[in-house]
Formats: C-alpha cells, sequence, structure tokens
C-alpha cells in the first residue's frame, strides 16, 4: 500500500528534478528514479536504500531550516527550504 505524498522529486539521467523545493515540515517528498542509474538519496541524517529504474523512497520533513538531498552514487545534489 503507498503511502501519501505531497512533493515528487524524480530523479532522471540529468540529475534531480526538480532541484530545489519549498515544503513545510510534516509533509513528504517522494524521490523516485526515472533514470537507468542507481539512486541512493541522503536527506540530512536520513537515507533510502538503492533504488533501480522506477522505485521509490519517502522522506518526512521534520523541522524547518535548509536541507540538502544527494545521490550518493554520483554526488548530484539539490535542497528542499523546510517552513
Amino acid at each position: 500500500m503507498q503511502t501519501p505524498f505531497q512533493y515528487l522529486v524524480m530523479f532522471t539521467d540529468r540529475g534531480f528534478t526538480p532541484a530545489t523545493l519549498t515544503a513545510s515540515v510534516g509533509e513528504t517528498i517522494r524521490f523516485t528514479n526515472t533514470s537507468p542509474l542507481l539512486l541512493r538519496v541522503s536527506v540530512g541524517e536520513a537515507g533510502s536504500p538503492t533504488l533501480n529504474h522506477g522505485e521509490y523512497w519517502q522522506y518526512t520533513i521534520e523541522s524547518a531550516g535548509t536541507i540538502e538531498y544527494r545521490n550518493l552514487e554520483d554526488s548530484v545534489t539539490g535542497r528542499i527550504t523546510a517552513q
């Protein structure tokens, strides 16, 4: 069963789309791998398992501030501004 989310961040062969977003504490972001590459998302101290094409992982924002996310497989980054 899928859980609800407020934002979708796709990882493509060009990186994260969107690369930046503004969200609120308590909202959930779904990171989906739409590329042929492997994706291992790191958001703050949280991290996903390795995601193959079509797989996803969700992160719920716990505190306000600027949070960087990155793909640990190739260091592509993005940023969340949490309110």
